[in-house]
């Protein structure tokens, strides 16, 4: 784990930990901090260290293969409190950055469209697709979620579908346009005639019947079968 995700949490001894001099650093709760200097062990202060940031670091260093709640004096915490402790330390020690719209949108719709809460872990995971429009994100997570034998845990459960919505050349423009047909065609077939049913109900039927057989829903595709 990168050492910058953990560094805005420890601010107020940032200097300590950037001073070569000092061979080593014991934080025994926000009150006490020793360093060992030139083999002398004394203590120091270090005003603003706070208990809730030092609990979000242990978090982050211990993160899987180690269970957080394993850590030796850890509580342990439900993991929306975590959720809270991380988000919360992040304002606090970084308020100078401007909220992102784009990972915002995508942790509302996570959140609605799974129950869960949104983990330090979805954070990274959210890195490897952050450059992924966040509508095709979005259609993935309802995609794979309605293809899931039971309910996915985490964001990274759907990184695969969203680089697969992302970049959909592994299969020919043919190919997903015929797959993409039959469900446009079934979808057409069972409500023709039928009272009140609008264009938007038969996209959303037409998603849902793509989200349960894996074909992948294209804007462009579709728009050119529905005319």
């Amino acid at each position: 784990m990168s050492f910058d995700l953990i560094l805005p949490f420890l601010r107020p001894i940032e200097p300590l930990i950037k001073d070569d001099s000092i061979s080593e650093i014991m934080i025994n709760g926000s009150r006490q901090v020793f360093i060992e200097k030139m083999g002398t062990l004394e203590e120091v202060t270090a005003p603003g260290l706070s208990e809730k940031s030092l609990m979000v670091v242990i978090f982050q260093v211990n993160r899987p293969p180690i269970v957080p709640s394993k850590v030796a004096n850890q509580p342990d915490w439900p993991e929306a409190q975590q959720d809270d402790l991380f988000f919360d330390s992040q304002e606090q020690e970084n308020p100078s950055l401007p909220p992102d719209p784009h990972l915002q949108e995508v942790i509302a719709a996570y959140k609605r469209e799974t129950n869960n809460q949104w983990r330090p872990s979805d954070v990274m995971a959210y890195e490897k697709v952050k450059h992924v429009p966040p509508d095709k994100i979005i259609l993935s997570i309802i995609f794979a979620k309605a293809r899931a034998a039971s309910g996915p845990n985490s964001f990274s459960y759907f990184i695969k579908e969203i680089l697969d919505q992302a970049n959909p050349s592994s299969q020919s423009r043919i190919s997903r346009k015929h797959a993409l047909k039959k469900n446009v065609d079934r979808i057409r077939s069972l409500n023709v005639g039928a009272h009140n049913y609008t264009a938007i109900d038969f996209i959303e039927d037409v998603k849902i019947a793509c989200a349960r057989e894996g074909v992948l829903f294209d804007n462009d595709l579709f728009n050119d079968l529905a005319r």
